[in-house]
């Protein structure tokens, strides 16, 4: 390649080159004879010297006829339409004819009108392809006439529409991000990966936005490994290093939840930790939905919270909600029967499989510690059921109620209180375990 290009080395030399043409080929040859591309488009008007100059250049540039292809237009500037469309066929040309990547064609609109160029870098910008330019100086020749000097000319990395103006996409999949629509922003991200010089920050990004979808829909197992990985990331590129803290906080608590198969599940819920650690991210759920003003959402998750609350203290006394041994339904059925008539009016037995007001009545029958500690009546369970209720009539559930945020905020109160008396520094701990939000100078 010849000294005066001034390419990136991390630039490929391209396999195809698409043009402007006008009626100076100096600067065009000399961009042809220095990339050596293999294939060339011609995007020329139907002037006798525009087509002239393409000659001149095919001729010394030793073109074959099937790698290239000219395609012309009007010497009009409301011809700007057709040269866009003339790009695009020699585009598809390229890419599906001759099997020519995004990332190996370069688009030089040096030559040709000025209309001509700009509509080629608008649909160039548009596709994310790499364009140069060459720069050279001009000189007065005998006759005064401006003559570009060839000993000035070298090629100019122009980089692309996303290394120039990238930053606008990317302020765009950031927002998505802060606002937790994590697949869409994703989908940003990676096309940025594509198109930008230096993708590793949005490589980061991609990887976040994965690990953080994958938390969000409870697949903890692979949410840990993709966050980790993003973790890794940050500290070998020294990138968005003010987030790895963060990070690594929700890491701590995705490593115990990890193993949550379904297999261990009746053993996990003995484990204060993964408990712990579950009922914090339920909240940390519910507080988000609630932000985005889902309030049915909200109340789902923090019903949630109250079930695994009894879940988790029935596995203590080695009863698994999700199959009660037939010993613990004989021995504690008729006390179970006469709190469930006390309160919802009727009778009922215990079930091989319980919910959320059974769970708790038969914590009151056990002589829970945890509960009598807190309660001393059972006119609590009366509370609990008339609370709950909110969560039943849902349409999402049972019936066809919206929550509203009066209610919403009533229930979220009721299972603030719970979570305190677990733990006092439980509510705190919620605060402190943020997804992080990304801040416009990133």
């Amino acid at each position: 390649m010849d000294e005066k290009v001034n390419l990136e080395q991390k630039e490929k030399i391209p396999k195809a080159l698409i043009l402007t043409v006008g009626a100076q080929g100096e600067q065009i040859i000399f961009s042809i004879k220095n990339l050596s591309p293999q294939y060339v488009g011609f995007l020329a008007t139907n002037t006798l010297d525009s087509k002239n100059t393409v000659n001149k250049i095919v001729k010394e540039c030793n073109i074959p006829a099937p790698n290239f292809r000219l395609l012309l237009c009007e010497d009009n500037p409301s011809e700007i339409g057709r040269i866009i469309s003339n790009f695009r066929e020699i585009y598809k040309w390229l890419t599906e004819e001759e099997g020519v990547s995004s990332d190996e064609i370069f688009v030089d609109p040096t030559g040709g009108r000025k209309w001509m160029s700009s509509g080629i870098m608008m649909i160039a910008s548009f596709l994310g392809l790499k364009m140069i330019y060459v720069d050279v100086s001009y000189k007065e020749s005998e006759e005064k006439k401006k003559e570009p000097d060839s000993s000035t000319m070298r090629i100019v990395s122009l980089g692309n529409a996303y290394e120039q103006a990238g930053f606008l996409e990317e302020d765009k999949a950031d927002e998505l991000f802060n606002n937790y629509e994590f697949k869409i922003a994703k989908s940003i991200y990676l096309h940025l990966q594509k198109h930008l010089y230096d993708p590793r920050r949005v490589e980061i990004k991609s990887l976040l936005c994965d690990g953080f979808y994958k938390m969000w829909e409870f697949f903890f197992k692979d949410a840990y490994e993709i966050l980790k990985e993003a973790s890794e990331k940050i500290s070998q590129y020294q990138l968005l290093k003010e987030y790895k803290e963060d990070i690594e906080r929700i890491l701590e608590i995705l490593s115990v939840l990890k193993d949550d198969e379904e297999s261990k599940y009746f053993q996990l819920l003995k484990n204060d930790k993964f408990v712990r650690y579950i009922i914090l991210f339920l909240y940390f759920k519910s507080k988000i939905y609630g932000e985005k003003r889902n309030f049915d959402e909200a109340v789902i998750m923090l019903y949630r919270i109250l079930e695994l609350i009894s879940q988790h203290r029935l596995a203590l006394h080695e009863i698994d909600s999700n199959n009660v041994s037939s010993l613990i339904r004989e021995k504690y059925n008729q006390e179970f029967k006469a709190i469930k008539k006390e309160i919802i009016g009727t009778e009922s037995e215990i079930g091989k499989k319980i919910g959320l007001l059974d769970g708790w009545i038969l914590l009151w029958c056990l002589k829970d510690k945890f509960l009598c500690k807190k309660e001393k009546d059972i006119k609590f369970l009366k509370g609990l059921k008339d609370k709950i209720e909110i969560r039943n009539l849902l349409w999402i559930e049972h019936k066809n109620k919206k929550i509203s945020e009066k209610e919403y905020e009533g229930f979220r109160w009721y299972v603030e209180s719970w979570m305190k008396f677990i733990d006092k520094n439980l509510l705190d701990e919620v605060s402190n375990t943020e997804i992080p939000k990304f801040k416009r100078k990133d």
